[in-house]
């Protein structure tokens, strides 16, 4: 006589891992990103990220099991590429890791600015330089006080020695100056203030000549200086030479013509 049972039934295990897809980076910064992914069944979420395939690092384990998947990562440096790879583990403890991926951190910092001079000054112009520690453009900033108020033109070349010349200055007058670097990220650098002096490059006036003493034989020549008994820029008679006089014998009568010069101490 055969028996048989009733139906029962039972199910097998789960043993296969969730199947990952569409891993992206996105939100990208100068210090993190969001990396995303999906699986084709509920699993929780985690990253192992760093600046080789050995990772290193990794992001707060996520236990909640979904199937669309999103972690930010974060304090990473700056213009920096990473490595990183998902892993992602299902109810019945299968644990899938993704392959290798990398992303680049954005560049959020301006170039370093140094070793600003000024050379070849002149009664008009000189020649700004300075050096960035990345490549950068070039431009600079000048005027007679620190608002500034005229720039040179953009030199659009990136580089990291930079040169300007200042051009159209005034004669014996103090001027300030900045110069400014963007990087290819646009990252503006803007140093500090810098003063230049632009050469005296004029003679002295010369005005208040004189023929005096004038006798049969010879006639005592005074000279002068112009611009108030001094040099340009308000300096004193004191800090100049002495007025010039000399006496000229000439036969007497006659009409002589006496030339007056002077040379001021940038001479």
């Amino acid at each position: 006589h055969l028996a048989v049972s009733q139906d029962f039934s039972f199910t097998t295990l789960d043993g296969l891992p969730p199947v990952i897809a569409a891993v992206s980076a996105s939100s990208i910064t100068a210090s993190g990103a969001t990396i995303t992914w999906s699986t084709d069944e509920p699993a929780d979420s985690q990253i192992e990220y760093g600046t080789t395939t050995a990772y290193g690092s990794s992001t707060v384990l996520n236990s909640t099991l979904e199937t669309a998947h999103s972690q930010l990562v974060t304090g990473l440096a700056n213009a920096t590429l990473y490595h990183y790879r998902v892993k992602s583990r299902d109810v019945a403890g299968n644990l899938a890791v993704s392959e290798d991926f990398t992303l680049t951190t954005l560049d959020g910092l301006p170039p370093v600015i140094s070793a600003v001079s000024a050379s070849s000054i002149s009664s008009s112009g000189a020649t700004i330089t300075w050096s960035t520690d990345e490549a950068a453009d070039s431009q600079v900033e000048y005027g007679t006080t620190e608002a500034y108020g005229s720039s040179t033109v953009l030199d659009p070349a990136h580089g990291t020695t930079h040169s300007q010349v200042l051009i159209g200055l005034a004669n014996a007058t103090l001027y300030h100056f900045r110069v400014e670097s963007r990087d290819a990220a646009g990252n503006l650098a803007v140093s500090e203030d810098f003063t230049l002096t632009t050469v005296d490059g004029l003679p002295p006036v010369i005005s208040a000549v004189l023929a005096s003493s004038i006798t049969a034989s010879g006639r005592h020549h005074h000279l002068g200086h112009g611009r108030g008994g001094g040099l340009p820029g308000g300096v004193p008679p004191s800090k100049t030479r002495r007025p010039q006089s000399s006496v000229v014998k000439v036969k007497s009568p006659e009409t002589t013509r006496l030339p007056a010069a002077s040379r001021d101490l940038t001479r």
